[in-house]
């Protein structure tokens, strides 16, 4: 008793599930029915066979044509691409730098069939399934929009491509060249510091020699190796310099040719 029960309800709950299915196909289904009804219609309106009936098979087929029309329109509407927005996270990237770009459609139901990305040099558009990627190939910069659906063009966006590995290069031999600069300038100032220095040992050591001339016993130079004296600022002097008075070498040492020190 229990089973034959149980087995009716199970037939029941079948029996139910599948008279929803019906009737969900038959209301999809139901919103291509004016596809052929139209076709009856025109068999209708053009047959002899069922002339009598020609009145209320127009009515019937007017009023499947309608009704599923309208529910055609319900089921597959779709409002139509008012606008797109377009989100840029930034506006400077790197040579070589992939970024998915957000792209709203206005209203949000409607759909982007098609996206193209603006003529340019510097960056290439993959769309699929939705999503935006854009590649950046070659450093500059170009205003960029996106036209959805061949008709709706989005804002426009200054994208400004750099290439850092370029940049940290040429900055880093500026660098290179900078310091060389610099210890080049250093290198002039310290020899045109001991050049200062060497003309002022001159000039001292010219004056000490006026002094000393016109003491009558005058300061003259002799080297370690020579046998003339010279003047202070002689060019033979660069070995050696030792410094003496005209009386101590007069006799000993012969006056020096090149600078003509006093005799």
């Amino acid at each position: 008793m229990k089973k034959s029960c149980l087995g009716r309800m199970t037939k029941g709950c079948f029996g139910f599930l599948a008279i929803i299915f019906l009737i969900a196909l038959a209301i999809s289904l139901y919103s291509l029915c004016w596809i052929p009804a139209v076709f009856v219609l025109i068999y209708c309106l053009v047959s002899k066979k069922y002339r009598q009936y020609r009145l209320r098979n127009s009515v019937l087929c007017v009023g499947v044509i309608v009704t599923s029309l309208i529910l055609f329109a319900v089921v597959f509407s779709q409002d139509d691409l008012e606008s797109v927005t377009v989100e840029w996270d930034k506006t400077e990237f790197n040579v070589g730098e992939d970024t998915e770009i957000e792209i709203t459609p206005q209203p949000s139901d409607a759909e982007i069939d098609t996206l193209v990305l603006s003529d340019n040099d510097i960056a290439t558009l993959d769309y699929e399934d939705g999503k935006a990627i854009i590649t950046f190939e070659k450093e500059g910069s170009a205003n960029l929009y996106f036209t959805a659906n061949d008709i709706i063009d989005s804002s426009t966006q200054k994208i400004t491509v750099i290439d850092r590995e370029k940049q940290e290069a040429e900055e880093k031999k500026k660098a290179e060249e900078l310091k060389k600069q610099q210890e080049q300038e250093e290198k002039e100032r310290q020899e045109a510091l001991e050049e200062q220095q060497r003309e002022e040992e001159e000039k001292q050591a010219e004056q000490e020699q006026t002094e000393q001339e016109s003491n009558g016993d005058p300061i003259v130079y002799i080297t370690n190796t020579g046998s003339k004296y010279h003047t202070a600022y002689c060019r033979t002097l660069r070995q050696s310099k030792i410094e003496t008075h005209l009386s101590e070498v007069k006799g000993i040492y012969g006056p020096c040719g090149i600078c003509n020190p006093p005799q």
